[in-house]
C-alpha cells in the first residue's frame, strides 16, 4: 500500500520512530523524542536495499541487537546512514510532565510534522502501534490537527511496520542513538550522525514570541498552509535555544550543529492537546 503513496506524492518521505524515558530515577530527567529520517522518493529502493544488506533476514531492532552484544552491526548501520548524509530531524521534549508520555508524544509528533511540512515533505510514515485504541488515537491526532490548522492538509500520514517497510529501521537506529545520548550521556553512537541531525526543542522554555500567533478562527479551512498556533518566521541557532535548561540539558543541545525552535507555541499546543484528548496523559 505504501508503494502507491510513494508514487503519488513523490519528493521527500519522512520515516518516524520514538524513544523516551517516562520513569526516571533520582538524578535523572524524563524525556520523549520522535526521530525522523528523510529519504527522497527517487532513492527509496536503493536505500531500502542498503538497509536490507545490513539487517538479519529482513529484521532489525537496534535495542535488541545491542542487548545481544552485536554492537558492530549498529556501528555498520550508523556508518551507512552517516555516509549517505541522511537528514535526521529530532523533536525533543525534555520537560515532560510526570506520567504523561502520551502527551509528550503528541507534542513531539505535531511539532516535528510541522517542521517537515515546512520542508515541503508531504508524506510521513510512522511506526504503527500495537493496540487498536492507540492506532485510532494517532489517526485522530493528525485529523484534528489538520482541522484546527496545526498541520497543512497537504501532509499525509500513514502507519507502517518495520517488518514490511524496512526504511523504518532508520529512525529506529537514530532514536536509539539519541536515547543513549540523552539517558546515559553515551554520545559515541550519535556522534557520526550529528552533522546531519537537527534537534527541535519542543519544550515550553524554547518559545520566544515575535508576534501574537494567528488564531485558529482566522484559518481558512481550505488553505494548504499551517495556521492555528503557528508563529510567523522560523528560527535557527547554532546552540541551545533556551537559557535556563540545566547544564546537562544544555550539553544535549550543543552536541548538534542545528537546534531549531518549534513552529507552534508549546504552551498553547499543550492546552489544545489537553482539551482535544482529555484524560489521556499516560
Amino acid at each position: 500500500m505504501l508503494e502507491g503513496h510513494y508514487a503519488r506524492y513523490g519528493g521527500l518521505v519522512a520515516f518516524l520512530d520514538e524513544s523516551y524515558r517516562a520513569d526516571p530515577r533520582d538524578g535523572e530527567f524524563p524525556f520523549y523524542t520522535v526521530s525522523a529520517t528523510l529519504v527522497h522518493s527517487d532513492a527509496l529502493e536503493e536505500t531500502r536495499r542498503a538497509y536490507l544488506d545490513l539487517g538479519i533476514g529482513g529484521w532489525w531492532h537496534t535495542a535488541e541487537l545491542y542487548e545481544r552484544g552485536e554492537g558492530w552491526r549498529i556501528r555498520d548501520f550508523i556508518g551507512l546512514v552517516a555516509q549517505q548524509k541522511t537528514p535526521i530531524l529530532v523533536a525533543a521534549q525534555l520537560h515532560m510532565l510526570k506520567n504523561a508520555p502520551e502527551q509528550a508524544r503528541r507534542e513531539c509528533l505535531l511539532q516535528l510534522c510541522a517542521h517537515l511540512a515546512d520542508r515541503n515533505c508531504r508524506l510521513v510514515v510512522y511506526e504503527r502501534r500495537h493496540a487498536i485504541n492507540e492506532r485510532n488515537s494517532d489517526a485522530s491526532l493528525f485529523q484534528k490537527a489538520k482541522a484546527f490548522g496545526l498541520l497543512p492538509r497537504t501532509v499525509n500520514t500513514f502507519s507502517g511496520h518495520p517488518g514490511a517497510e524496512n526504511l523504518l529501521w532508520g529512525p529506529d537506529l537514530a532514536g536509539w542513538a539519541m536515547r543513549r545520548h540523552l539517558a546515559l550521556a553515551d554520545s559515541v553512537w550519535v556522534k557520526p550522525l550529528a552533522p546531519h541531525v537537527e534537534v527541535i526543542d519542543v519544550s515550553e522554555a524554547s518559545w520566544v514570541k515575535k508576534k501574537k500567533p494567528e488564531s485558529a478562527a482566522a484559518n481558512d479551512s481550505g488553505s494548504e498552509s499551517s495556521a492555528g498556533l503557528k508563529d510567523e518566521g522560523r528560527y535557527r541557532s547554532p546552540g541551545p535555544s533556551i537559557a535556563h535548561h540545566g547544564r546537562s540539558e544544555q550539553a544535549i543541545f550543543t552536541s548538534f550543529h542545528v537546534t531549531s525552535k518549534p513552529l507552534h507555541d508549546p504552551v498553547d499546543l499543550s492546552l489544545w492537546l489537553s482539551v482535544s484528548f482529555p484524560g489521556t496523559t499516560t
